[in-house]
This record gives C-alpha cells, structure tokens and sequence, in this order.
C-alpha cells in the first residue's frame, strides 16, 4: 500500500494493492453502500488506460458480529 487512505475520485495514479475510500452507492439488493475502503484488484496496465477499475470492499473491523451462520 502507498501511504494513507485516500478517496478514489481524487487520485490521478492508481495501482493495484492501493486502498482508497470509495462511495459504492448506488447498491443493488443486499450490496453494502455507502463510503467504505476498497482494495484496488485491477492491474496496473488496467487502471492507466481504463475510465473503470476493479476494486474489493473490505472493513477495518477485525471481528464481525457471531451470526448463526458463522463458523469457527
């Protein structure tokens, strides 16, 4: 990762492992929305020469709440 958290919409150079805050709105079903960190997927060939990119969310949360459908 290089540096800090940054939003995706304000970044000119983006490469694959950055994380950035990225508003996923709007959702669709049960999609999580709203401004949440996303792990860049795409490669870097990808993002220079693509208007889109590939991104994962993830959380900072360490543990998530036990539902009854959790395994440990």
């Amino acid at each position: 990762m290089r540096g800090s958290w940054r939003r995706l919409n304000e970044v000119e150079n983006v490469l694959r492992g950055d994380i950035f805050y990225a508003n996923l709105n709007p959702v669709i079903g049960s999609e999580q929305g709203g401004v949440r960190p996303v792990l860049i997927l795409q490669n870097d060939i990808g993002n220079k020469y693509s208007p889109t990119t590939i991104v994962a969310a993830i959380t900072s949360r360490i543990k998530k709440a036990k539902l009854p459908t959790h395994i440990e």
